[in-house]
């Protein structure tokens, strides 16, 4: 769904090329993470459960692009069926249920980073801080939003 909003515009045969370049690109990026983990990592000091981590999500990347490129592929061979899948993507309701979705989930994040951060602590001041960062990225990535949409509006 996501995707989906990046990559919107009028000319909906562009839309489906750019989510496929999109899409390849992620393909590229999860087999470069697959190649990394099968050669460099089995040298490397990482645990068990950090490569594994590693691999999964490299893999996880790399199917889920497979996914968006193959979904682009289709649509781009039937154009038939542009007009309902246009239709499902600008539709209203679905439009206000992902920001609130988006929302939702942002506001959650700061609780849960916010109390992970006071746990964290007691345990590792370095995992604390990365937890602290992510809430100033957070914190950063919404005032840059919020200034780019209130000059565009």
């Amino acid at each position: 769904m996501i995707i989906n909003r990046c990559t919107a515009g009028d000319d909906y045969g562009r839309v489906l090329r750019t989510r496929r370049r999109v899409g390849l690109w992620l393909a590229g990026l999860g087999l470069l993470g697959l190649i990394v983990s099968v050669t460099l990592l089995p040298q490397s000091p990482l645990s068990d459960m950090a490569r594994a981590f590693y691999r999964g999500a490299s893999f996880g990347i790399l199917i889920s692009a497979c996914g968006i490129v193959l979904r682009s592929q289709m649509m781009l061979r039937h154009p038939e069926r542009w007009k309902s899948a246009r239709i499902r993507e600008r539709d209203e309701r679905g439009q206000y249920l992902t920001s609130q979705a988006a929302r939702l989930a942002g506001d959650a994040l700061i609780f849960l980073l916010a109390g992970a951060s006071f746990v964290l602590i007691a345990v590792d001041t370095r995992l604390a801080m990365a937890a602290v960062g992510c809430l100033v990225l957070y914190a950063l990535l919404y005032g840059a939003a919020y200034w780019r949409l209130s000059k565009k509006l």
